[in-house]
């Protein structure tokens, strides 16, 4: 499933996923960079995204696609189960 940048439901990433998705794309030696670029976005929004600064359905969308998972919401599920 693929997530609007305008869907009222997108919200900001807690504190634990976003160390867990830290924690996974450095496994996979993976960047902000690689993920700015998967997503067509800039650098800056990958950051904030990550600083849970604000949301952007194109990062989450890398994000859940370069991790390996069929959705943001397997991903989501992952990391709250991880981090637990």
């Amino acid at each position: 499933m693929n997530y609007s940048i305008f869907s009222p439901s997108l919200q900001r990433l807690s504190k634990a996923e976003a160390d867990w998705i830290r924690y996974r794309l450095k496994r996979k030696n993976l960047r902000y960079a690689d993920v700015a670029e998967k997503s067509g976005q800039g650098l800056s929004t990958v950051c904030n995204v990550m600083a849970r600064i604000s949301s952007n359905a194109d990062v989450y969308n890398a994000l859940w696609t370069m991790l390996g998972y069929s959705s943001f919401a397997a991903m989501l599920k992952d990391a709250r189960r991880m981090s637990a």
